[in-house]
């Protein structure tokens, strides 16, 4: 594990601080550029579930990680039925049980349990990238299929297209795209559908040779060109997946 980075401290400084999709999205970035990258991210979510026939109207569903409720609103939107939100940050828990007193909502972490299902649906947004123990990933894993229906979907959001492992900043760990597949092999998981959500949006800054003023001029560029920058991704990302940095990816229990 990266010395010094606790994941639930991590979060719950993060949503305190920052209710929104800064606090839950790119940190580098601003509010209006995590709202274009959301966005992208959603496109890409459309196009997976269109490609696993995957429809939420009436399921059951856990959401790992609903940080801000900003997904939950959509899910609502779609007509599942019932959704149980597990986030390790008690401020997304308490704000979220307020906003959604239709839902149900609890703290815990996915590598130490989940609520019992089965599930028709599990999201899994933007949260294996920050369990950056690979032990603690195996366990997520293992606990998410012994809950999943055997008709279920699980639905991943991350880098799925990494050649090789990286932790540009302690909290996020990037692992090689053979190495997560292997790993959702090894839970008994195969893959039904993966897409592309981000060529340009998304920008990954690894440490080393960018200097602080460098990261912060190129953050305000992009910034600025947030919605030209969806457009391109929205559009062109299909054509261009090997040079994705972001996916959606639907897994479903492996047949025996």
């Amino acid at each position: 594990m990266a010395s010094g980075y606790r994941a639930g401290a991590w979060w719950e400084n993060c949503l305190s601080q920052n209710f929104d999709l800064r606090g839950a999205g790119h940190q580098g970035f601003s509010r209006w550029y995590n709202l274009w990258l959301y966005q992208a991210k959603l496109q890409g979510f459309i196009r997976a579930c269109r490609l696993a026939n995957v429809t939420l109207g009436g399921t059951h569903m856990l959401e790992v990680g609903p940080g801000t409720g900003w997904w939950t609103r959509l899910f609502r939107e779609w007509g599942v039925t019932a959704l149980l939100g597990l986030d390790i940050a008690p401020t997304s828990v308490a704000t979220l049980a307020h906003q959604f007193p239709e839902f149900e909502f609890r703290h815990g972490d996915v590598s130490e349990s989940v609520p019992a299902g089965p599930y028709d649906v599990i999201t899994v947004f933007d949260v294996f990238e920050h369990i950056v123990d690979d032990r603690r990933l195996i366990a997520a894993l293992k606990n998410l299929t012994t809950c999943l229906d055997p008709d279920a979907a699980l639905i991943v959001t991350d880098n799925f297209g990494a050649t090789r492992a990286i932790s540009p900043v302690p909290e996020v760990r990037l692992r090689h795209s053979q190495t997560y597949f292997e790993l959702f092999a090894s839970a008994g998981l195969q893959l039904a559908a993966i897409v592309p959500n981000c060529v340009v949006l998304n920008k990954i800054f690894p440490d080393g040779p960018w200097p602080s003023r460098m990261r912060k001029a190129v953050a305000e560029v992009d910034n600025m060109l947030a919605p030209l920058l969806y457009a391109f991704d929205v559009h062109l990302s299909p054509y261009l997946g090997r040079f994705a940095n972001h996916h959606t990816a639907i897994f479903r229990l492996a047949t025996r």
